[in-house]
């Protein structure tokens, strides 16, 4: 801790030094400040390569705040077999995400195949969600919440804050290279009424799906539409867009956001997180339960 008899510039300085400890591993990892979430908004504003030496340093300190929430929270997270990762830094986009992925004794199970619960460290702060965004986790998604109305609304009584966002995906690149897009109406309270009625908006963009692929389409080519790194789409990326998705790929989230200032006001933000993720778990326990 540093001493109150410091004087501003003193203490300036050795935040700074502790912050460079802490990033060089020496150190132990002591939180985000307002400024870490703030760099990630710089993209296109600075250099591409100092712009990547700011995702670096953000990423050291979440694989850090991974390594100790997976080891609070682990324990905790029993219905099925878990492990936690940090995506590689790229250029490409504003945010930095981490996830704890639940998977079953089958090596030849997508990672993916389950929802997982996943971390974007955004400009504005950390948004926490159940997240599922293959074609097999969405299905297990859906499935599990319309089996048993009264027992999911039970499982979700305590999450009034959290929010259902559906999206759906048009693939412009290979792997994972998606433009994401909120579908209309939402986000919503979770509620078995919005489960139902999602179904339906699904099957609605599904029906619809060459309008509105030929919408987005056209968007892309008239440069109303732009990528998250604020470049526009180049005419190889609209073409593959173009011949690529003959149906639509979909993302649900049940989330919340967290502000950068309340990230930042927390003395453990690994404790406070690791209680938010409590908060899900008697969710969590329902979908997983006997989960094939």
């Amino acid at each position: 801790m540093v001493s109150k008899s410091a004087d501003k510039f003193d203490r300036f300085l050795i935040n700074q030094f502790t912050s460079f400890l802490e990033l060089i591993g020496i150190a132990n990892f002591r939180g985000f400040r307002k400024e870490d979430f703030e760099g990630l908004d710089l993209i296109g504003k600075i250099s591409t390569e100092d712009y990547l030496d700011l995702k670096r340093i953000m990423h050291r300190k979440i694989e850090k705040f991974m390594i100790q929430l997976y080891k609070k929270v682990s324990t905790e997270l029993t219905f099925k077999h878990t492990f936690w990762r940090v995506a590689k830094v790229n250029g490409k986009n504003p945010w930095i995400w981490s996830a704890i992925y639940f998977y079953d004794d089958n090596p030849d199970m997508h990672v993916n195949h389950y929802p997982n619960i996943n971390f974007n460290f955004l400009p504005g702060g950390i948004d926490l969600s159940l997240n599922a965004e293959t074609q097999n986790s969405i299905r297990f998604l859906l499935r599990k919440i319309s089996q048993d109305s009264a027992s999911f609304d039970k499982a979700v009584a305590k999450l009034s804050d959290f929010k259902l966002n559906p999206y759906y995906k048009l693939q412009y690149l290979p792997q994972d290279n998606f433009i994401w897009l909120l579908i209309d109406g939402y986000p919503q309270k979770i509620e078995q009424k919005s489960i139902e009625t999602l179904k339906s908006d699904l099957d609605t963009i599904k029906q619809n799906w060459q309008k509105v692929k030929h919408t987005l389409l056209y968007r892309m080519e008239t440069k109303d539409l732009r990528k998250d790194s604020n470049n526009f789409y180049t005419d190889n990326e609209i073409l593959f867009a173009r011949n690529k998705n003959p149906n639509p790929n979909y993302g649900i989230r049940i989330n919340k956001l967290y502000s950068s200032w309340c990230i930042e006001q927390q003395k453990d933000i690994v404790r406070f997180i690791s209680q938010e993720i409590q908060r899900l778990r008697p969710l969590l326990k329902y979908l997983f339960n006997d989960a094939k």
